[in-house]
């Protein structure tokens, strides 16, 4: 019984590893999943990610500096 159990295994994971996927890139992904572009859902989306993506590179640095938050204002000029 477990060797019959085993072989089934073998035989599902070997067809497995010889099928062929379908790829996708990921502009196909988005389009299909979000809309295309000029669409107002897709806008919007490529605008938050643009905010997040751009947040996440200005706060990378100050993060790593350890620079408190009057040191970061007199270093970028800001009054308090």
């Amino acid at each position: 019984m477990i060797k019959n159990l085993v072989n089934t295994v073998y035989q599902k994971s070997k067809a497995m590893a010889t099928k062929e996927f379908k790829t996708y890139s990921l502009t196909e992904m988005k389009d299909k999943y979000i809309g295309k572009v000029g669409l107002a859902d897709r806008d919007e989306y490529e605008y938050q990610l643009h905010k997040d993506v751009s947040g996440k590179i200005i706060k990378s640095p100050i993060q790593d500096s350890h620079l408190t938050q009057e040191e970061l204002d007199k270093l970028v000029s800001v009054d308090s």
